[in-house]
This record gives structure tokens, C-alpha cells and sequence, in this order.
């Protein structure tokens, strides 16, 4: 018989939620702590936190959940979301073995079906059941990714290869006596459902080196093609850098200026311009490049005019219309990679003298405005964030502006004042100058989120 169905199991039993003893949460704090410090930003590190508490209970627990929502600075709707999610966490206690039987298509047409309905017979219990010993919880398995073995049963996620009705009779006795059992590969022996927690939460067992891992059946494909001389075809080429400008951003000096004509009939067919300039656009200072990147196939490349704003570039390059007020300036150097043969790392173009009227406006496709850097304005050295101009993008080091001390998470939507105690051990990925202006640009104070998480709980 089960000790119940699966269904209604979304929800902790009461008594799971009663308070570790001093002992079990003293070495909990230790080895979570040890997991936190793995990752960058602390959230990170739910998942093998879960598969700890499971070390620990048998299954996530209610007191395992408030533990993590503590030490990760979650609420502790946001841990149980997870812990219901992935089928690897028990919502209730599980069986000192998990056994899970492939009942995926190869394994099915192999006889997965049949060996599934025989031990759930044998067994008394369905799919995510325990039987009354707590020995067994019973899995019905989608794949098992070992097909070349098929029809395949994992304890624990350990392989038994090959098996049979008769065998994986044999194999559940087995471990209900508490016999040696083995797994066809890996391990020299199998382990239970706590100690395969603690490995997943990335505490090694030193066993992962033990036992056959490769079987001849994975390997037969591989010693064919050896035997045959057959060899994988040649790939694409590969990437080669190529070299071009990108503007810098500079405020603009030169006061607007109508759009230059092109010299001549003929020399308007050659270039085959297909941009106009926009009227209020501002212009690069004299010598400063007015648009730097590859020209379409055939275009030739004119000096731009002094004072001359961006114009019209050659036919089949891209093209980007400058908005109004946007400043141009002097060339940087970005990589950009493309296949094909080797490029040859293009020149920043040189300050030109003025060109009379008729001269060609430089054909030269504009830069896409994306890669213009943001002025900083008020935030000092610091480029202005997404989220509005009190919003600033940290440091190489993650420090903010001066003076600025709100650390916003983007993923999160959360944001941390010096009052948090999550506020030290948060890396901002924003900044911004106010509470106020974090929460104009709909971000949420996580000390709010924390007491509305503990009111409802």
C-alpha cells in the first residue's frame, strides 16, 4: 500500500515546519553558507540549496524553505515556486530510494510499459507513491537518456541497464533488504536518496570516478567509425576579426547646416545615396570623422565638409538618420568578427581640410546610434543607467556614483537601501540617487517585500 496519492502534496505538513535542533542548524548555516559564496549574487544559489534541505529531511520542508528564504534574501512564496517546479524536490517524504522507470518511447517499445505495471503492482503504488516501509517511492520517468541501454531503470539517478520485469523484482528486494546492490554503471554502490541530495547541492561523496562510465554499447558507434577511417566533415570558416570605428559620443559645436548636394548628376549615379539628412541635425566639429564603418561594395569614400552634417551614404550599406540633437564625434575602434577571408584592420580616417560647396558628402555608412555611449551627466564618471537619469550603471568595480547608495536588481525588480540586511552581500546592477527614483522607475524596496511575505505567512 502507498502512504498516499500524490495529489494534495503542493502544501508541507504542519509538522514539518517545527524548528531544526540546535546541532542540525549550526551545520546547515555552515554548508549553506559555503554554497552562497560559490555565486555572484546570492538568489543563485536556490537550487542546491533545496537539494541541501532534502540532504537533511528527506524532502523540502516547510522549516527548510523559511531557512532559504532567510539566508538568500527571498520571500518565502519565491522559494516555494522553485521547490515546486522541478520534479527532483518532494514536496513530501520520500523514499530512501527513488526508482524511476523509462517509459519514453525506445524504453517503452523495449518493454518500460510492462516492467512500469509490473512493479507498480508488485509494489502497491503509483506514480511519486511511498510504500508503507519508506523504502521505495516509485517514478514513472519520461527519459532516462540512456537509450542504448534500453529499457532502462535509475535509483537515484544511477543506471540499471537492460532490465526485465524479473530483474527490477529483484532489484526493489533488494533494496528493501538493505542488500549491496550495484548500478550497472558508475558507482561501485548505490547511495540513498539523502546522500545523492548532498551531491547534487555540490558536496562530492569522492565516488564519481568509481564503476564503468562509458558502456561498450555507448562507445560501438565510436569504434566504427575508428575501424572505418570515418571522420566528421570540416566545419565553416572560422570567424576573423575585422576592425572598425565606431563615434565616440562628444557634445556637437557646429550649428546646424543645410544638407550638401551631391557634385554632379554622374557622380550622384556612382554614389547612389539613400538618406537624407536630418534638418536639425547637429554636425561634427571640423577633422572629426562624420560616420565611420565598411561602405557597400563599389562606393567610393568622400571627405566630409567642414561643418557639413552626416548625410548620404553609398547604395547597399547601412544607413542610420541622425535625430535631432544627436552629437557626433571623434573615432574609436571596435571589433566586429565576419566569415570569410582574412580583413585587414581598417584605419581611423584622418582630419580633412574644408572642401569647397560641391564637394561629395562623405559616404561612409553611419554607426547604428545603439552603439553611441550615453552621456554620464550628473552621475559623474558613471554612464546613465536604463531606468531613467536618477539611475546610473555601476563601476568595473560595481561601485556608484557619489552619494548615491540605492542598489537596484534588474531581475528581481528589487532594490536595497543601506538599512537591508541583504545590502552588503547585494552587487547592484544599478544604482540610483533616491528611494524615490526606484520606485518611479518600478522597482520594489525588498524590505517591503520581506514583511509582506511574513504578514501573509
Amino acid at each position: 500500500m502507498s502512504t498516499g496519492n500524490a495529489s494534495g502534496h503542493l502544501h508541507v505538513a504542519a509538522e514539518s515546519k517545527a524548528p531544526y535542533d540546535d546541532h542540525t542548524l549550526e551545520s546547515l548555516r555552515a554548508d549553506a553558507l559555503a554554497i552562497i559564496a560559490r555565486y555572484p549574487q546570492p538568489r543563485s544559489a536556490l537550487l542546491p540549496m533545496l537539494h541541501l534541505v532534502q540532504s537533511v529531511d528527506g524532502y523540502v520542508t516547510g522549516r527548510g524553505i523559511a531557512l532559504c528564504a532567510e539566508l538568500l534574501g527571498l520571500s518565502t512564496a519565491e522559494v516555494s515556486g522553485v521547490a515546486t517546479f522541478y520534479t527532483q524536490f518532494k514536496r513530501h517524504p520520500n523514499g530512501e530510494y527513488t526508482v524511476g522507470v523509462c517509459t519514453n518511447t525506445l524504453c517503452a517499445i523495449m518493454g518500460g510499459d510492462i516492467i512500469w505495471e509490473h512493479i507498480s503492482e508488485y509494489l502497491g503504488v503509483g506514480h511519486d507513491e511511498t510504500t508503507l516501509d519508506g523504502k521505495i517511492t516509485l517514478e514513472k520517468v519520461e527519459c532516462n537518456a540512456a537509450c542504448d541501454y534500453a529499457p532502462v531503470v535509475m535509483v537515484n539517478w544511477e543506471f540499471y541497464d537492460n532490465q526485465t520485469p524479473e530483474s527490477t523484482r529483484e532489484l526493489v528486494d533488494s533494496l528493501r533488504d538493505g542488500a549491496d546492490v550495484r548500478p550497472s554503471r558508475g558507482p561501485n554502490r548505490q547511495c540513498t536518496f539523502k546522500e545523492m541530495s548532498r551531491v547534487l547541492a555540490g558536496f562530492h561523496d569522492g565516488l564519481a570516478d568509481e564503476g564503468v562510465g562509458a558502456g561498450e554499447a555507448s562507445l560501438l558507434g565510436l569504434r566504427i567509425a575508428k575501424e572505418r577511417g570515418w571522420t566528421a566533415p570540416a566545419g565553416a570558416a572560422p570567424l576573423e576579426p575585422v576592425i572598425v570605428s565606431v563615434p565616440e559620443a562628444k557634445p556637437a559645436t557646429a550649428p546646424p547646416a543645410e544638407a550638401v548636394a551631391v557634385a554632379s548628376p554622374a557622380e550622384a549615379a556612382a554614389v547612389a545615396p539613400v538618406a537624407e539628412a536630418a534638418a536639425v541635425a547637429p554636425v561634427a566639429e571640423a577633422g572629426d570623422v562624420a560616420s565611420v564603418a565598411e561602405p557597400a561594395a563599389g562606393a567610393s569614400v568622400a571627405e566630409a565638409a567642414a561643418g557639413a552634417p552626416v548625410s548620404e551614404a553609398a547604395a547597399g550599406a547601412p544607413v542610420a538618420k541622425a535625430a535631432a540633437g544627436a552629437p557626433v564625434g571623434s573615432a574609436r575602434r571596435r571589433v566586429v568578427r565576419r566569415r570569410g577571408g582574412e580583413a585587414a584592420p581598417q584605419q581611423d580616417v584622418a582630419p580633412s581640410a574644408p572642401a569647397a560647396e560641391s564637394a561629395p558628402v562623405a559616404t561612409e555608412s553611419v554607426a547604428p546610434a545603439a552603439l553611441v555611449d550615453i552621456p554620464a551627466g550628473s552621475s559623474g564618471t558613471h554612464a546613465q543607467g536604463r531606468f531613467g537619469a536618477d539611475s546610473a550603471v555601476p563601476a568595473a568595480d560595481g561601485s556608484g556614483p557619489a552619494g548615491w547608495d540605492i542598489k537596484g536588481n534588474a531581475d528581481s525588480m528589487l532594490f536595497h537601501t543601506p538599512q537591508s540586511p541583504w545590502y552588503r552581500r547585494t552587487k547592484a546592477e544599478v544604482w540610483f540617487r533616491s528611494e524615490e527614483a526606484a520606485l518611479a522607475a518600478g522597482f520594489t524596496n525588498a524590505l517591503d517585500r520581506r514583511r509582506g511575505a511574513k504578514e501573509e505567512s
